[in-house]
């Protein structure tokens, strides 16, 4: 047998994971009370997969077929890195001439 709880003395914090609380009585032909109590727990499991989710821990596999997300994610971390280099190669010729036409745009508009 469980022991008696005043549930008015409750606080918060031990009823935080409670997501019903059903008392039944009923009182039998020999006049004898009869008390059920139920208690339904928040799904745990279900609270921690939305708290991952949240926080970006589960890779997403939705990822399209042919995008760049999928090319990036099939290299190997040395092909990575002579992407990312080419990548900057490629801005560091490109960059002057992006300073002179945003000069110019910014003294024409």
């Amino acid at each position: 047998m469980f022991g008696r709880i005043n549930l008015h003395r409750l606080d918060h914090n031990r009823t935080a994971a409670l997501e019903e609380l059903t008392v039944v009585e009923a009182v039998d032909s020999g006049g004898v009370l009869h008390r059920t109590t139920r208690l339904k727990m928040h799904d745990k499991l279900a609270a921690l997969t939305s708290l991952a989710r949240h926080l970006g821990m589960f890779s997403d596999q939705r990822v399209a077929e042919g995008s760049i997300e999928r090319r990036v994610m099939r290299m190997t971390p040395a092909e990575r890195v002579a992407c990312a280099e080419q990548l900057l190669e490629n801005a560091r010729k490109y960059l002057p001439a992006f300073e002179v036409w945003e000069t110019k745009r910014s003294r024409d508009g």
